[in-house]
């Protein structure tokens, strides 16, 4: 999954990557109860990848919307 936003600095990556995992997580598994079937502890990976983009953004967001194409 690719998120790509932009976010005031007063908050750190890791406070917003917590935030976002887990509230997805939570809403995701209210709307179908069947996901703690089978992620019991939580619905996403312990870790993840950050990444920062400075004036090259367009480039990244030309490369996450070629992401959704079917080879």
């Amino acid at each position: 999954m690719h998120i790509f936003f932009q976010y005031p600095p007063k908050y750190s990556v890791s406070f917003i990557a917590r935030r976002l995992k887990g509230r997805s997580s939570r809403l995701l598994r209210e709307k179908i109860p069947e996901l703690k079937k089978w992620w019991k502890n939580g619905l996403w990976a312990p870790g993840c990848y950050h990444g920062s983009v400075g004036h090259g953004w367009e480039v990244v967001e030309k490369y996450i919307a070629g992401q959704d194409r079917k080879s």
